[in-house]
């Protein structure tokens, strides 16, 4: 039953993907933020919100947040639609690849060096039309234990527009205990992990939104700062 749900879901926002784009910026947001929870409820994925503010969710800011699956961008999202920073291998995913470009996800090759003075330049444009932009600075995915250690390239774009750091830790959780049936890591397949999260009903997602840093510093001081914060909530 979920299974069908999830592919009706998922067509019916192919199909809208049109509609979507023709749509002003606010209601393109409601739009996007109504299919995360729409998808959080097929997948019984309770979402546990703390200390986010209409100031935190309206102004341009850097969102930085620890990474343990797919399943975070949804998160994010339900509460309030952000631009993503996102590997360029997403862009080439069936499906939810066509899906990340239409909500205005900006690809990097991380393995081109010269493409980050691309990534930064839009990320700093997104800024100045008043948009969130979220990056995962660990560059992988984790059990979501402990944060990995962050890069600070990303970080650039926020001293750059002279915008806010907003960290967020992602925390999954089963039953009130940590758990790892959300990871998406190693050569887990996308299907396997979806499978995972069903077969595992009522995780919650918790996510803690932290004071923000003041992007006058240099970008390893942000950095440093950024995983600090987070790190502090995956500690307890």
């Amino acid at each position: 039953m979920k299974s069908s749900l999830l592919v009706i879901h998922i067509l019916w926002a192919l199909i809208q993907i049109p509609v979507l784009l023709a749509l002003g910026a606010q209601k393109r947001r409601s739009m996007i933020q109504s299919w995360a929870q729409r998808l959080l409820h097929i997948l019984d994925v309770k979402l546990e919100v703390h200390h986010a503010t209409d100031h935190h969710l309206r102004e341009p800011a850097l969102w930085v947040a620890n990474h343990i699956s797919w399943l975070d961008i949804h998160v994010i999202n339900a509460v309030s639609p952000v631009t993503f920073v996102a590997k360029s291998e997403v862009a080439r995913w069936p499906i939810f690849g066509y899906l990340a470009r239409a909500i205005d996800t900006i690809f990097i090759q991380r393995e081109r060096v010269t493409d980050l003075r691309r990534v930064l330049s839009e990320m700093v444009e997104r800024f100045r039309l008043g948009k969130a932009v979220c990056i995962f600075p660990e560059g992988t995915s984790s059990e979501g234990r402990e944060v990995l250690a962050f890069k600070s390239n990303l970080f650039q774009a926020a001293v750059s527009a002279k915008v806010p750091v907003l960290p967020i830790a992602i925390q999954y959780q089963l039953e009130g205990q940590f758990t790892s049936h959300t990871a998406f890591i190693g050569d887990m397949g996308l299907l396997e992990s979806i499978r995972l999260i069903m077969d595992h009903p009522g995780i919650t997602a918790r996510l803690t939104f932290l004071e923000t840093l003041d992007a006058s510093t240099n970008r390893q001081a942000l950095m440093s700062a950024a995983h600090e914060s987070i790190s502090s909530v995956l500690r307890g």
